[in-house]
């Protein structure tokens, strides 16, 4: 009679860094077009929104990492968030629509997490380490289930904690893909070459802005898809 081999806590441990992947890279290539949209107008939404709050006559607005380019982010990844939950409402007149009526508990969500992220930066890094992996599912939480606030940070957390260190795994690996598409937006900036240096940086530095968050949403999707379905429907 074949015994059942015992099993690997080990090996279980790590086991979604090669089940989100595939789900991961489903969602880009099936949304590449719409994520391509998003991310361009959040490039402009922070590109405008920076230039309004230059001209105007206040103060540094970055508090503990927080910028004025964290509205046209969050709106962003409502909107990116809404086409990968929901495909079978792809257009993009839907995704501003849920996006506008979410906006205020994802701008509430992503904010804190910023908030925590840059103060953990000040604690030997490792904290805000820690806010990344663990908070990363609550702006999908938040568009996916609509919990109040504190439900959200809690839930991520409870539901991030079994597998932390695969989600940190699957966050390098994010990281590299969000790094490669610095690649293209660097080659479009050759057309606005003649508008000068300063208007070449803007749109590099919006573009990683914009794209950077748009990636991490992918992922928190992938995760919270494989978190939530059955578990003999993971592939």
């Amino acid at each position: 009679m074949r015994q059942t081999p015992p099993s690997d806590p080990a090996r279980a441990r790590w086991k979604p860094v090669g089940d989100v992947l595939p789900i991961f890279s489903g969602l880009l290539r099936a949304s590449w077009r719409e994520i391509g949209i998003i991310w361009a107008l959040t490039t402009a939404g922070i590109m405008a929104v920076t230039a309004v709050m230059e001209a105007l006559p206040l103060p540094a607005t970055d508090v503990m990492g927080l910028t004025a380019s964290i509205f046209p982010v969050a709106f962003g990844v409502a909107m990116a968030a809404h086409r990968m939950l929901w495909p079978q409402s792809p257009t993009l007149a839907e995704c501003v629509s849920v996006a506008a009526r979410a906006f205020p508990s994802v701008l509430a969500i992503v904010a804190i997490r910023q908030v925590l992220f840059t103060f953990g930066l000040s604690l030997l890094v490792i904290p805000s380490i820690a806010v990344a992996v663990f908070l990363l599912l609550a702006p999908i939480i938040v568009m996916a289930e609509a919990p109040p606030i504190t439900e959200t940070f809690r839930r991520s957390v409870h539901r991030v904690w079994p597998i932390g260190w695969a989600v940190l795994a699957l966050l390098f690996l994010t990281t590299l893909v969000g790094v490669l598409l610095l690649i293209p937006i660097a080659f479009m900036t050759i057309p606005i070459a003649p508008f000068g240096e300063d208007t070449l940086e803007t749109f590099f530095v919006s573009g990683a802005t914009a794209a950077f968050p748009l990636v991490f949403t992918a992922l928190g999707v992938a995760l919270h898809i494989y978190l939530t379905q059955p578990s003999e429907t993971r592939h």
